[in-house]
């Protein structure tokens, strides 16, 4: 989503509010940034697990995990983005059938909802990475903080993405969220 400057005369409310979303913004773009990465490490590691499967019959074990430690991160930050751009799946027959003003205040409330279930998200992955501190991963021995600070990293990417959406409101009916 693209912001335009905030005009002069907005008020204090709206000032706030702007400044969230351009910041919400950026998170978006770094975490769609640390996707494409994530995505290229997976599939360098997959390719390599079958190479060397194929070449030498047998490979090494840390590429499935380095493949599943992305693909966790991959899905979780995608879950967030995919929730701010309003492109999760949804059933929307009783949307469609109220007014629209009715089904906008329907869309903030469950956005509401989105930010509640994130904030338990939040604090019950923030719970168990504690509870983790010092495991190692199997294989590589990597911290496990790198695999399990997933949720409550995308948590509250989602808890912010979602009070924006609540604030802000869906985009009109037919055009969509960029």
């Amino acid at each position: 989503m693209e912001l335009a400057a905030p005009p002069m005369r907005m008020r204090p409310v709206e000032r706030l509010l702007h400044a969230a979303a351009a910041g919400n913004a950026l998170l978006a773009s770094a975490a769609r940034a640390l996707v494409v990465a994530l995505v290229g490490i997976m599939v360098a590691s997959i390719v390599w697990q079958v190479v060397t499967r194929a070449v030498f019959n047998r490979s090494p074990p840390w590429t499935e995990e380095v493949a599943l430690l992305a693909f966790g991160w991959i899905v979780l930050l995608m879950l967030a983005l995919c929730t701010r751009e309003h492109l999760h799946v949804r059933v929307d027959l009783l949307l469609t059938a109220l007014p629209e003003r009715a089904s906008r205040w329907v869309e903030r409330a469950i956005a509401l909802l989105v930010a509640g279930i994130a904030a338990y998200l939040l604090w019950a992955g923030s719970s168990y990475l504690m509870e983790m501190r010092g495991a190692t991963s199997q294989a590589v021995k990597y911290p496990s903080w790198l695999l399990y600070g997933a949720l409550p990293v995308t948590a509250a990417m989602l808890f912010l993405f979602a009070a924006e959406n609540a604030l802000r409101g869906p985009p009109a009916r037919g055009e969509h969220a960029e």
